[in-house]
């Protein structure tokens, strides 16, 4: 482990912050994280430089000197709002910017690209024939399209692989603090009375244990594959029930498909106007739409370390209870 030098982009987030203390514990001890924010984790200060990855010079630089082995690109643009590619420029140019500093650098033997679910979503046909069978349904999907077209087109050193991430949940994760968690503890979240959406879910200390798994692999069964990562797909209604138990000791009201849509309707007048309301028609949409993924050879290659839903969800709550005292600042 003392000849593995790691670089991760993005270690400063919800993944990376997660992968880096993983990374610790397996004993590497040289780790370099490029972001251009402050980690979230003090502990991960020693590891961190700051650098937009939309700034080549610099960042080429960092990757001549450090002089890495493996590389773990995490920097993105993850919001889906936009529908403007030009929005999403961390992640097509950007991600360009790090495929031209790996080329550059012959150290590197590994790189892991992070990609997303959402390069391929359909109603009719779940799942994607192949690893080139894209329909993206956001801009945001079609840029994470693009970054893995450039990794199959321009990457040259190195053995690549691309992560597909499901929807992750965990420590670390400010989303859920300011979102569902909030709307959990202020009573805003109901149940719809109908809802049988099955989606893939990922416990991020899951995703980080597939991530590592996936870097040390034999390269005969990663280079040049795709990987979903997360966890076998499972009812919403069971996620979001069991993270409600976690949160207030009981279980979720059902209310009236159409009473939630009304809300829904009603959040998005007030949207528009620049107001912010928990649910929206989008939000209601992805309350009640399945979405899951080819995940079972990422399973049967690399297994599933925590795989019980309750623990997972004590760990994140032990995390959030931090977060609330005001340990951790987003």
């Amino acid at each position: 482990m003392n000849k593995i030098k790691i670089l991760v982009t993005g270690g400063s987030g919800f993944i990376g912050t997660n992968l880096i203390n993983n990374l610790v514990k397996a004993n590497i001890i040289s780790i370099l994280n490029i972001d251009l924010v402050k980690p979230s984790s003090q502990k991960h200060c020693n590891f961190w430089k700051k650098c937009n990855i939309m700034n080549f010079d610099k960042l080429n630089n960092f990757f001549q000197k450090y002089e890495p082995t493996h590389v773990i690109h995490l920097a993105a643009k993850t919001e889906t709002s936009s529908n403007k590619i030009e929005d999403y420029n961390e992640n097509t140019e950007g991600t360009l910017n790090v495929i031209k500093a790996i080329n550059n650098s012959s150290s590197v033997v590994k790189v892991i690209i992070t990609s997303t679910q959402y390069v391929y979503k359909s109603i009719e046909k779940p799942l994607p024939l192949n690893d080139l069978d894209y329909m993206p349904h956001t801009v945001y999907g079609l840029s994470k399209k693009i970054s893995e077209d450039y990794t199959r087109n321009y990457l040259k050193q190195g053995s690549w692989t691309i992560i597909r991430p499901t929807n992750i949940w965990g420590p670390w994760n400010y989303n859920y603090p300011n979102g569902l968690y909030k709307a959990i503890e202020n009573g805003l979240y109901f149940n719809p009375s109908t809802m049988t959406a099955y989606k893939s879910y990922g416990f991020v200390l899951n995703i980080v244990d597939q991530i590592i798994s996936i870097l040390f692999a034999d390269l005969n069964k990663t280079d040049s594959e795709v990987f979903y990562v997360g966890e076998e797909p499972m009812f919403s209604k069971k996620w979001v029930s069991q993270t409600y138990f976690h949160l207030k000791g009981s279980y979720p009201l059902s209310v009236p498909n159409f009473i939630l849509r009304i809300g829904a309707y009603f959040g998005d007048f007030l949207t528009y106007f620049g107001i912010k309301f928990p649910l929206t028609s989008l939000r209601l949409s992805n309350m009640l739409e399945s979405y899951y993924v080819p995940i079972e050879k990422t399973i049967n290659l690399f297994g599933l370390k925590y795989d019980d839903l309750d623990e997972n969800l004590k760990i994140t709550m032990k995390w959030y209870d931090k977060y609330k005292k005001g340990k951790y600042k987003y």
